[in-house]
């Protein structure tokens, strides 16, 4: 295990200490178990002083990832979540695409099984974008994979952190919480104080 060094100036941008939400070390950009630090209070990443954070994405970028999945027949509505949403830039794109119900909950229980059974890298399988792209592809078929490249292509160096989630997600965040194997027991929580709708179809009720 590193050894733990605490940093009394490690703060997030709204001068928050750092939290880490596996071993609870506050007061350092990384915990002993080597895991980036955030504010648990805002949940922006932790720096120390003089540090800053490489930044790929903002807004508008996401703005325009998320028009690109729009064109997708299945997606009803993109919302952004995470360190975009929050300040306003970030270096990745975290985004929910909103689906019909039981696309969204064959995504779950896909993803469930997936890091259950078949990826090596333990409860935290599931962190790897990668393979919730494959799910969300195979869930949504159609020319997903073709939305998918032009969204990456717009997204330039920001990566792509995708969930698909039922229209009334907002009102399911327990369940989701449950579905979802994360080590933060407030993801859901989080997820839902953050979110905001980039763009969604005109005949869809739902938004943020």
């Amino acid at each position: 295990m590193p050894e733990i060094l605490t940093d009394p100036t490690a703060r997030c941008k709204h001068g928050h200490r750092g939290l880490c939400f596996v071993c609870r070390t506050e007061n350092l950009p990384r915990c002993a178990h080597g895991k980036t630090m955030y504010c648990g209070f805002c949940g922006g990443t932790v720096v120390r002083q003089g540090q800053t954070k490489a930044v790929h994405a903002d807004r508008a970028r996401a703005h325009r990832v998320a028009t690109a999945f729009l064109r997708h027949p299945r997606i009803a509505e993109v919302l952004l979540f995470g360190s975009v949403a929050r300040d306003g830039e970030g270096r990745d794109l975290d985004l929910i695409l909103v689906t019909e119900e039981s696309l969204a909950y064959e995504f779950m229980l896909l993803l469930d099984t997936a890091v259950l059974h078949h990826i090596p890298h333990g409860p935290d399988g599931y962190r790897r974008t990668s393979l919730r792209e494959d799910i969300a592809e195979e869930v949504l078929s159609a020319n997903f994979y073709d939305v998918l490249r032009e969204a990456k292509s717009a997204a330039g160096a920001a990566k792509l952190d995708l969930f698909l989630f039922p229209p009334d997600w907002r009102n399911q965040l327990k369940a989701l919480q449950d579905a979802i194997p994360h080590k933060d027991p407030d993801f859901m929580a989080n997820v839902a104080r953050d979110a905001v709708s980039l763009v969604r179809r005109p005949e869809y009720p739902g938004g943020a």
